[in-house]
């Protein structure tokens, strides 16, 4: 599994940027890749490839570091993700109790058909608050919209 660390704040997206941020990338050897961006106090990992068995350990442990990182507040986008399996919801439902211990939330993005219908049929569309877009789910953590720079 590929993990991609990619740090920006909201002010990089806006023009300015954070020079004390680095980039770090790291080859972990599967097709499913992580690839977070820091926004402000929100980390959002972008998630590609399925979230089975394979990929459900490097999930935990990206999500282990970003709380270790301070961050308690997360989206995850699913966007990209085609299948999520018991495990993968399992994971994200540990990591959201965590985030909620540490007065954080995590919260989902841009779920396929399949995923959303397997979370309503588990009964877990109270727990989650699942947007449609990233700007929708920073705005959750009142930070509004990011817009690139023009």
């Amino acid at each position: 599994m590929k993990i991609a660390r990619l740090g920006h704040d909201i002010l990089s997206f806006l023009g300015r940027t954070d020079p004390s941020f680095k980039y770090v990338d790291e080859q972990r050897g599967s097709s499913n890749r992580f690839r977070p961006k820091r926004a402000q106090r929100v980390e959002i990992l972008r998630l590609e490839g399925d979230l089975d068995e394979n990929g459900v350990n490097d999930l935990r442990l990206a999500l282990l570091e970003s709380f270790r990182n301070g961050n308690s507040n997360i989206i995850i986008n699913l966007a990209e993700v085609s299948y999520v399996s018991y495990l993968g919801i399992g994971a994200l439902l540990e990591r959201l109790q965590m985030a909620r211990a540490n007065h954080g939330d995590l919260v989902l993005v841009g779920p396929n058909l399949c995923t959303l219908r397997f979370i309503q049929m588990i009964g877990l569309t109270s727990v989650f608050s699942i947007y449609d877009s990233e700007d929708k789910a920073l705005q959750h953590f009142g930070l509004g919209e990011v817009r690139a720079a023009g």
